[in-house]
């Protein structure tokens, strides 16, 4: 009787360690109303300060109002670069030239939110401030480049989405334009060889800049420089919510913290699914971006 009770208790433990410990769990969501019951539902179980909530941008928080200049346009343009260099729809003869004319559509640009309620009442920086609110850290985590720190905060702040006060590490962060990392330092901070390259992390660090809540990582490995952030900042989180529209970004910070104690719950964000297929699959609309830039190079040069 005693050993079956001994059993019995090592089970009870057990299950109440796995749902309440280390793990992870891979969602799918285009509702911001769920991703609002996980993070309290965690705060719960790990108190809110040590819960961090982390968003993408583009596409996640906010989205360009227009097809020039939007994450899926970039991205278009992008793969022709690469895949068919010779494409009469490609605009640019170089990627830093792409570079270049994406950062001033982000200037002249505007975002939307990506999601509103049913009620029409809350939008997602509604629902960052809630989160704020309860206690919970919330930061952004791009793959946009320093260059374009004034743009976004400028969107951000027209948004009525402010990150300071939810910001991990100094509240002004870390506003210097520096490397991510140096090889040395990455050692100190305790990441393996092993962790470096599965991070892409043996790589030269591109230049980065965290300020106001946002970390501006340049198109590296999000997995990794989540995980370079928490080191640099000495923020211990016992649970994460990463939120994404690319499953690319989702399963690699998985993968960086699969070794770790720490939940991950990972979003595939997907609200704008419907409107970047409807561009990327629609010649109307890519003939009409390309000629709308074409009529923007021309009154700029007059």
């Amino acid at each position: 009787m005693r050993k079956a009770r001994f059993w019995l208790l090592v089970l009870v433990v057990c299950v109440h360690f796995l749902s309440d410990g280390f793990g992870s769990e891979a969602l799918s969501t285009d509702d911001f109303d769920e991703i609002e019951v996980k993070v309290a539902d965690l705060a719960s179980k790990h108190g809110a300060a040590n819960v961090l909530v982390v968003f993408d941008i583009d596409n996640t928080l906010l989205a360009s109002t227009g097809d020039l200049g939007s994450d899926q346009w970039f991205s278009w343009q992008e793969e022709l670069l690469q895949s068919n260099p010779k494409s009469p729809d490609l605009i640019f003869k170089s990627f830093p030239e792409l570079l270049n004319a994406w950062g001033a559509l982000l200037v002249i640009g505007k975002m939307r939110p990506t999601y509103t309620s049913k009620d029409g009442k809350k939008s997602t920086g509604h629902y960052v401030r809630n989160m704020q609110k309860s206690g919970v850290k919330v930061i952004a985590l791009t793959s946009r480049g320093f260059e374009y720190e004034i743009p976004t905060l400028r969107a951000f702040k027209e948004n009525g989405i402010d990150l300071r006060s939810s910001a991990i590490g100094p509240r002004e962060g870390y506003p210097e334009i520096r490397r991510a990392y140096t090889q040395a330092g990455l050692s100190e901070l305790g990441f393996s060889e092993d962790e470096k390259k599965k991070l892409g992390l043996e790589k030269t660090a591109a230049y980065v800049v965290y300020k106001d809540g946002v970390f501006f990582t340049a198109g590296m490995h999000k997995g990794g420089m989540l995980r370079l952030l928490l080191a640099q900042t000495a923020f211990e989180p016992t649970a994460i919510v990463f939120v994404d529209d690319r499953e690319k970004h989702t399963s690699r910070v998985q993968d960086a913290f699969a070794a770790s104690d720490i939940w991950v719950t990972s979003f595939r964000f997907g609200k704008e699914d419907a409107r970047v297929e409807g561009f990327l699959k629609s010649r109307k609309r890519q003939s009409e971006s390309i000629n709308r830039w074409n009529a923007l190079r021309k009154l700029a040069s007059e």
